[in-house]
């Protein structure tokens, strides 16, 4: 099912989100590296994918932290209950790998400043596509 803008209509739920994140990174995108933000109305529906491009692997960790900030604040101008999850794509293996664990502090540290909630991250590469969040947990 697709909304009237085009993307597919979803309702956010952290456990599901590896599976959204892969319909939208595709090959090209987690060969090159990027940054999906999928934005949320206050009852998880989503309301706005948004992607950033060619983010490298060894990106700055102060960089990453402050785009994420960036995506959080855009979340909350578009609905103040807004809830925020990150899809990253990066080449590799399907794995988590040296940065990957920046994401999930990042978005926590974002959401909480902006008032959004956050929904997770996923990391998709050429492999396939884990949750960040459950290997943390796991370690």
């Amino acid at each position: 099912m697709t909304s009237d803008t085009g993307w597919p209509s979803a309702h956010i739920i952290p456990a599901e989100l590896a599976t959204l994140v892969d319909a939208f990174i595709d090959l090209q995108d987690r060969e090159a590296g990027c940054v999906l933000a999928l934005v949320t109305d206050r009852h998880d529906d989503l309301v706005a994918p948004v992607i950033v491009d060619e983010i490298p692997v060894d990106a700055d960790p102060d960089d990453l932290a402050r785009l994420v900030a960036h995506l959080a604040d855009i979340a909350s101008h578009l609905d103040s209950q807004a809830g925020l999850a990150l899809g990253v794509g990066r080449p590799g293996a399907a794995r988590m790998e040296s940065g990957d664990e920046l994401w999930s502090p990042a978005l926590a540290s974002a959401c909480a400043e902006s008032g959004v909630h956050g929904l997770g991250v996923a990391i998709a590469t050429p492999q396939g596509v884990l949750l960040a969040d459950d290997d943390a947990a796991a370690a």
